[in-house]
């Protein structure tokens, strides 16, 4: 009886270690999907997390950035014409920190100024710095616009 009761517990314990061992795989399929999927399916999941990564460490690298624009106005009177020239300045910073130098661009030209215009000139200047606000806002690079133009008025010298 002895014989058969030692086969019988050998039998037993085979067949509770055959079942745990399957429910044990089946919970690690569950787990790991990628355990046995095919290498197509493997590569597509592992290309959307790479994809993900990229976009993920993006944002971050142009949330580090800032643009300052400041509009300007620079009006020369002479004894014949008063000229007007009107654009933006803008300056680059990473981190808090200044790239190069600031970029100092004329939008607006005009030969025969005269002060009534001043209204046109700075809606076109803000205009212009708007449409620059707007390409880089997808990407996620905080813009500062400082609102009051800086006006510079010049004495032209004749002779």
């Amino acid at each position: 009886m002895s014989t058969t009761v030692f086969i019988l517990s050998i039998i037993i314990s085979f067949i509770i270690g055959f079942i745990g061992s399957t429910s044990i795989k089946a919970i690690k399929k569950k787990n790991n999907p990628l355990e046995h999927s095919g290498p197509q399916e493997i590569k597509a999941l592992m290309e959307i997390e790479y994809r993900k990564g990229v976009e993920e460490g993006e944002k971050k690298a142009f949330a580090k950035f800032t643009l300052i624009y400041e509009p300007f106005v620079d009006i020369s009177d002479s004894l014949l014409k008063k000229t007007a020239e009107a654009g933006y300045t803008m300056q680059m910073f990473y981190n808090g920190l200044p790239l190069g130098d600031p970029m100092k661009r004329v939008t607006h030209h005009e030969e025969k100024y005269k002060d009534e215009n001043m209204k046109y000139i700075l809606d076109t200047i803000n205009g212009t710095i708007n449409n620059l606000m707007l390409v880089a806002d997808p990407l996620g690079i905080p813009v500062i616009m400082n609102e009051k133009p800086k006006i510079e008025k010049k004495k032209a010298k004749t002779g």
